[in-house]
């Protein structure tokens, strides 16, 4: 162990158990016995946190489901901020199929001109920052109010600490929770309370560039650890988020041996708590190769990775590898987008774009910003981020792997190429412009057949099919045969970027790709749900809709039934919702094909790629079918990906099989 200081000996120890934090930090008898008390806290069953795949550490494991985290959200305020409306924030993440969102503990905040960034949610205004730790009576703080005393908790705090993290899991939102950040400019140094000019403790009377050390910290370091013991103690109970040990700690002096000790801090704690969570740790602005990783890390987050060499060169660590911060190319949409596409295919398992159009009175993301913003964000991006992910949920991304040497020709100069693939079975391939260092690239229009690529296919049949990132649509598709070797495909007319997407569909592809799956459909929703037959795919869960009529959209034929496949096993069915009496007119029940797969949970129905298994609520992307209070007849139209039609659901009563049904075969 390292000699930290002469003056930390006057530090007793700390002691956390089970959720608070007994402190003494250079105090007075009189003050020591106000300080907070240890008790015991016992806290609900929760699923298991989000993990790395067991099948793919690349990817998460949340609730069950492999996950890709791909959101855009605000500047990390939500919590610190108390003039932020962080309810409104998450409806609209929810709303627009955003799955993560970062989040700054307080230990850091920045005064309102920083980056010039306009209404920046990490400035609150004077007297309106909320710390972890308490205010005093002793006036003086540099952004108004009292000082801090490092050695009590703020209990208004981490009441919205909880209440925050707790509605983001409500919807299926993934909270990084960021503990420290580095000081970029001595205005930020001077807002912090742990500078000895902002606590009653006399702590923190050094440089900035030495805050994060483990030597020359004046006795902060004691306090860091307090504080990252509790918030795991507080959130612990939470299944919806990860520790980031630091934002950018290769800025201001922030040592690999103070990320190593706050991350085994964090591991001891969790060690004697119910769950365990991730942590991330951020290696490097664009890219860099992890030399040294740390054990305690699941996650290596990169800033402005594009293009995104960060992913291959860590790959090999068979961690998720994540750009969790987005900017300083415009505030345009295309640079975003792009980004983001290229980082996903590239193999990456997290996106989070810094959304300037999420501030105080903007919580629904509307704000318009100046074009001196150091970044972008708007409902079009958002809506361009969701299609990219609905995009990679079609697929069992799990089994998929980097495999840009597929294209083997007709990248055209100026452009660059990746893909995605489960080899032999399903492909993704995204072309871009090459990314600029600042900036975005020019626009480049293509004349339909003036691309082709050249792509390594084995011999099958295939749908060809290509989507406009930029519109979030199909521009065309074909069923073709392709012999082993080298095959040219011909693009469409497009602008700046273009996906191909290549689907075997002749029966041979790899064990549990992605193709239909069957659901049945069951008569009498006024009764109780029998034991029914269904069919499935592997890795695929049952979904039992009991409903009058399946039909299709727009034309509302109704669908034609399809063959039962009879199976040797029952699944028995689990109630989640009943309607009232009344029922649409009765037809005769049908098995219907859908993409996969249909989720139909309590009343929110939606389509999703993901397997899921128990009873789940509030997914994204999410079309409320009718209220949960209010379970009568209702129709709703779920939204799918282009060229995969609508599907619309009437129905009284909506049950779900807790477990997937095994494959037959």
């Amino acid at each position: 162990m390292s000699d930290y200081s002469p003056r930390l000996t006057q530090i007793p120890a700390l002691l956390c158990l089970g959720g608070a934090v007994l402190m003494s930090l250079r105090l007075s008898p009189a003050a020591a016995a106000e300080a907070p008390q240890t008790k015991h806290v016992s806290f609900p069953p929760s699923a298991q946190a989000l993990r790395l795949h067991p099948d793919n550490p690349h990817y998460f494991l949340f609730r069950g489901q492999p996950t890709l985290l791909i959101t855009s959200g605000e500047h990390y305020g939500a919590v610190l901020n108390r003039d932020f409306d962080y309810t409104r924030y998450l409806d609209t993440l929810q709303q627009d199929g955003m799955n993560g969102t970062r989040l700054w503990v307080g230990a850091y905040c920045e005064p309102s001109d920083a980056f010039q960034i306009a209404r920046n949610t990490l400035a609150p205004g004077p007297g309106r920052f909320l710390s972890p730790w308490a205010r005093s009576d002793s006036a003086g703080y540099e952004n108004g109010g009292g000082k801090f005393d490092l050695s009590r908790w703020d209990k208004a705090y981490f009441k919205r600490l909880r209440d925050f993290v707790a509605q983001a899991g409500q919807r299926g939102i993934i909270v990084e929770v960021n503990l420290f950040c580095p000081f970029y400019e001595e205005s930020m140094w001077r807002l912090s309370p742990m500078n000895s000019r902002n606590n009653i403790n006399g702590l923190g009377s050094v440089a900035s560039t030495n805050v994060y050390t483990l030597d020359l910290n004046d006795g902060l370091l004691a306090v860091q650890d307090a504080l990252a013991r509790k918030v795991a103690a507080e959130l612990n109970r939470f299944d919806n988020f990860y520790f980031e040990i630091c934002n950018e700690p290769y800025f201001g002096g922030v040592t690999l041996e103070w990320q190593q000790h706050i991350a085994a801090v964090l591991g001891e704690t969790e060690a004697r708590l119910r769950n365990q969570h991730l942590i991330s740790q951020n290696i490097a602005n664009l890219k860099a190769k992890v030399e040294r990783p740390d054990p305690a890390v699941s996650i290596f987050n990169f800033h402005y990775a594009s293009p995104p060499d960060a992913v291959a060169m860590n790959y090999q660590l068979n961690k998720v590898i994540g750009d969790n911060e987005t900017g300083f190319r415009g505030t345009n949409d295309a640079p975003y987008r792009m980004e983001a596409w290229d980082f996903m295919i590239a193999g990456g398992g997290l996106f989070n774009h810094l959304d300037y159009s999420f501030t105080v009175g903007h919580e629904d993301g509307s704000f318009v910003f100046p074009a001196s913003q150091p970044g972008g964000g708007t409902p079009t991006l958002r809506r361009q981020l969701r299609f990219l992910g609905d995009v990679l949920r079609r697929f069992d991304f799990v089994r998929m792997k980097p495999a840009t040497d597929v294209i083997t020709e007709g990248v055209p100069p100026g452009m660059t190429a990746r893909a995605l693939a489960r080899l032999g079975s399903d492909y993704l391939i995204y072309l871009r412009p090459a990314p600029q260092s600042h900036g975005e690239p020019a626009p480049l229009v293509f004349a339909k057949g003036q691309v082709a690529l050249g792509v390594a296919l084995p011999a099958g049949q295939f749908i060809e099919e290509w989507y406009d990132p930029r519109q979030c649509v199909s521009i065309g598709s074909e069923s073709v045969a392709r012999t082993n070797g080298v095959c040219t495909l011909a693009a469409p007319a497009f602008q700046d970027d273009l996906l191909l997407v290549l689907r075997r569909t002749d029966g041979s592809s790899p064990r549990g790709s992605s193709r239909p799956g069957r659901f049945t459909a069951i008569p009498r929703p006024g009764e109780a749900p029998q034991e029914e037959p269904v069919s499935s795919l592997p890795d695929l869960p049952t979904v039992l809709v009991v409903t009058n009529v399946l039909r299709h959209a727009p034309d509302s034929k109704p669908i034609s039934p399809q063959p039962e496949q009879p199976r040797s096993s029952r699944m028995p069915t689990e109630p989640l919702a009943s309607g009232r009496d009344k029922a649409p007119a009765a037809e005769a029940p049908q098995a219907a094909v859908f993409p996969p797969n249909i989720v139909v949970v309590t009343n929110t129905l939606r389509w999703t790629s993901e397997p899921r298994s128990g009873p789940q609520t509030n997914f994204e992307p999410t079309r409320h079918a009718m209220p949960a209070d209010k379970p009568t007849p209702t129709r709703a139209t779920l939204d799918f990906p282009p060229s995969i039609p609508d599907v619309i659901v009437e129905t009284n009563l909506l049950w779900r099989s807790p477990s997937p049904v095994a494959s037959s075969r």
